[in-house]
């Protein structure tokens, strides 16, 4: 909730989350929250929580798929880039189906990436056809749950392959339905790399170390000098400032844990 009372929605859907929170500031609970609202809903999945620090356990209430280790991590993130490339794959073949181009190497590329029967590819590349504007661009199918990836302290993954596949996820797969969620206790150029970081559209950033971490988390290192320092904020959990794709200036809130019966 912002200062205001209003209800702050993260933009999940179209667009990837970096949540900043130092030791005590509440970044385990908020992703705690996240994971349980889009486990949840009924157009969205998680389709996995990533934590080589913690081994996942903040997570084990939830049926979600874990990586408690480097080599699981890249494993997961991997499969994630698959699902997402047989989407834009799957897309692709609509788009030259009603075209009356060949489908074939599409459709064999969704089959290699997920290991469908080229039947069932085929009837739903048909489906996807039916749902294209006549505009050329790709169409996308409803039916499609949103796929989240949660990344608690990916800057721990001590594994390029994992790094590699998470920036490339960044830039690439908003296009076909999927969020990343990158979660980590510092912000730093070493810890969260510049070009990462550009693609990251809405920020969570709750207490941090210092006020030129802040600056680097909310894009704009003057923001401290103009009041937006999460360096600041007080010991208990969950004041954050949040910076979406359309807010023109960091707005402060505060995440609250509201149980079921009140």
């Amino acid at each position: 909730i912002d200062r205001s009372g209003q209800t702050v929605r993260l933009p999940i859907v179209g667009g990837h989350v970096l949540i900043v929170g130092y030791t005590g500031g509440g970044k385990t609970r908020l992703l705690q929250i996240i994971v349980d609202a889009v486990a949840g809903a009924v157009d969205a999945d998680v389709f996995g929580v990533v934590d080589t620090v913690k081994r996942a356990a903040a997570f084990a209430r939830w049926s979600v798929p874990r990586a408690r280790t480097a080599p699981e991590a890249v494993a997961m993130t991997r499969r994630f880039r698959d699902e997402t490339a047989a989407r834009f794959a799957l897309m692709e073949a609509a788009i030259d189906a009603a075209a009356g181009r060949e489908t074939g190497p599409a459709v064999t590329a969704v089959a290699q990436l997920t290991g469908r029967p080229r039947s069932e590819i085929e009837t739903e590349v048909a489906r996807l056809v039916a749902l294209d504007a006549g505009d050329g661009d790709y169409p996308t199918c409803p039916e499609w749950p949103h796929l989240v990836l949660v990344v608690d302290e990916f800057p721990a993954v001590q594994d390029g392959e994992f790094h590699a596949l998470i920036g490339g996820s960044a830039r690439e797969d908003r296009g076909a339905g999927a969020t990343l969620i990158l979660a980590t206790q510092r912000a730093t150029a070493d810890m969260v790399d510049t070009s990462t970081r550009a693609q990251l559209g809405a920020t969570v950033v709750l207490r941090t170390r210092t006020a030129a971490e802040t600056g680097y988390a909310l894009g704009d290192q003057s923001a401290p000098s103009r009041g937006y320092d999460a360096s600041l904020f007080p010991a208990p959990q969950g004041w954050a400032f949040f910076a979406g794709p359309e807010d023109q200036q960091p707005r402060l809130m505060r995440v609250y844990t509201v149980s079921e019966d009140q």
